[in-house]
């Protein structure tokens, strides 16, 4: 669940999950049935016998058996067999095997989490087996509650151990902590946090390293670092952000690591999506439910630059049934994966005749996510899109109860609670005309009156500034608010900086269309000081 949309644009939010790579596409044309027939198959002919294996390969085993969901006869042997020295795993296994469905994660936190304590006193600290069992549990509460304050103190006891020990896969543990860091991030600002850019470049660079791409022998750890590496490639939201964080590691941004050019992609993510596929597909059947998480991700993480089509309708389904099949009805799998699917419907305009059933999905996802989780927000925002274009006269309903999920998150007076409401109501100046200008106006004024030097902040200033010199072609207003969201970075980053040059030049470009002659007079002035920062000024 942690591949979650971020803060996004409207466009970008009707693009969810829409575009695919051609081998997804080659897996989205066998049918769910196919799929899950293939690993059982596989199950039965290469899943491990717990009898056979180590207390170590056993942990792990169980481990990866609890966050992919396994329920193959195979897999709860293991888990059963480890159930006799973990009781939470024993009573997960028996929640899975009598088919209830996992509200809140409740039992998989507790399986994961005794899982890691149960392999540090077994195995010490120092083991990689505990390293993952760790870094799984962790992975998965970062889908429940905000893991940041924790998150600084695990990356150095975990740094301290791969530097003790020089083991391959407790450095590669140290890189998927790192990412967990900048995948947490979100619950702070609502995008990935900028500040830890560079360190994702960095942990990108000790990636390679570690994990040559061009190395044949398939490994899973390779294969779940490069997939979220990848992932967290593509959160660079922050362009001008972006552009300093490579500056600062040394790193072109239009690196030779792109797979296919044609895409425009510029962040690697291509190719380092690419890597992780040829691991799994040497690793696993298609039908493998980690192979589809990855196929899920690549979805979510590729929206930036994707096209679709009504092709993709056939993959977005076939995702669906797999999760409807494999995970069962009113599974969050098989919920999420119907908000995707529901979602390319609507944006090609086609009918969706169950589209009524939005309370019960809204209903669910506050019972699968709590309504005080940030990211029962950000489905539930796709949720009412789907409304506003499939039910419009159930729009003003559907946004109310988005409007209370916000304020049980945020509180209703914060600049958090301002930033959801308008993601949401941005996008209705033409299908609800009436609900923007009853939020819209206000929400803004509302930045107005309380923005700051946070990352939340100036992302909010910026999509306001664009969204009314553009979209409203109300360019006086759009000057306004970047002049604020320049002042913010002028603070936060200091006049020397290369993000607030770009960020004043954006704000000179702006007033050049209200004020020509007072722009003029400012770009010498600027022109010199980005060429002082050795920043580009052409």
């Amino acid at each position: 669940m942690n591949h979650i949309p971020r803060s996004l644009t409207a466009l970008r939010r009707t693009l969810l999950a829409l575009a695919l790579c051609l081998l997804a596409l080659a897996a989205g044309a066998q049918s769910a049935y196919q799929l899950v027939e293939q690993h059982r198959q596989w199950m039965r002919d290469h899943y491990p016998k717990a009898g056979k294996l180590s207390e170590e390969q056993r942990l792990r085993e169980a481990s990866f058996a609890v966050i992919n969901e396994l329920r193959e006869p195979e897999a709860m042997a293991l888990l059963h067999a480890v159930g006799h020295q973990v009781p939470a795993v024993e009573t997960y296994a028996a929640m899975k095997e009598s088919g209830e469905h996992d509200h809140r994660f409740t039992h998989t936190l507790r399986a994961l989490e005794d899982l890691y304590h149960y392999a540090e006193q077994r195995l010490g600290r120092d083991n990689p087996t505990t390293g993952w069992c760790k870094y799984l549990w962790l992975d998965c509460l970062n889908n429940m509650q905000d893991i940041s304050q924790r998150i600084g103190a695990v990356i150095a006891e975990q740094q301290d151990v791969a530097q003790r020990t020089g083991d391959k896969e407790n450095k590669a543990l140290n890189c998927l902590f790192r990412i967990l860091r900048f995948d947490a991030s979100v619950r702070q600002d609502l995008c990935n946090s900028p500040r830890l850019y560079d360190d994702v470049l960095k942990v990108e660079r000790d990636v390679l390293k570690l994990y040559p791409p061009k190395t044949s022998k398939p490994s899973h750890a390779k294969a779940v670092l490069y997939t979220k590496l990848a992932k967290a490639r593509t959160g660079f939201s922050a362009s001008r952000e972006a552009t300093a964080a490579y500056n600062e590691v040394g790193l072109n941004p239009e690196t030779p690591y792109v797979k296919n050019t044609n895409t425009g992609v510029v962040t690697n993510a291509e190719y380092l999506f690419h890597v992780a596929e040829e691991c799994y597909t040497q690793l696993y059947t298609p039908g493998h439910p980690e192979v589809q998480e990855f196929y899920v991700c690549l979805e979510d993480a590729r929206l930036t630059y994707g096209t679709y089509n009504d092709e993709h309708l056939d993959v977005l389904k076939a995702h669906y049934d797999y999760a409807s099949l494999y995970y069962g009805d009113g599974s969050l799998p098989q919920l999420m994966r119907k908000i995707n699917y529901w979602n390319l419907l609507s944006a090609l305009g086609q009918e969706i005749p169950d589209a009524f059933m939005w309370r019960s999905m809204l209903g669910e996802l506050k019972g699968y996510m709590g309504e005080g989780n940030l990211y029962y927000a950000f489905w539930a925002r796709n949720i009412v899109d789907i409304v506003s274009i499939q039910l419009p006269l159930q729009l003003a309903d559907a946004a109310r109860l988005y409007d209370e999920g916000v304020a049980h998150i945020c509180g209703s007076d914060s600049l958090r609670a301002a930033y959801l409401r308008y993601m949401l109501y941005s996008d209705f100046k033409d299908m609800a005309p009436a609900l923007f200008e009853a939020n819209v106006p206000k929400v803004a004024e509302y930045y107005a009156a309380h923005h700051n030097t946070t990352m939340l902040s100036i992302a909010f200033g910026r999509q306001l500034a664009v969204d009314h010199y553009v979209g409203l072609n109300n360019h006086e207003a759009g000057y306004r608010y970047q002049t604020m969201v320049t002042e913010d970075v002028r603070q936060r980053y200091g006049t020397s900086s290369t993000v607030y040059l770009d960020e004043k030049e954006q704000e000179l470009n702006l007033l050049a269309s209200c004020n020509p002659d007072a722009a003029r007079r400012q770009y010498p002035d600027l022109i010199s000081k980005m060429k002082a920062a050795q920043a580009d000024h052409t």
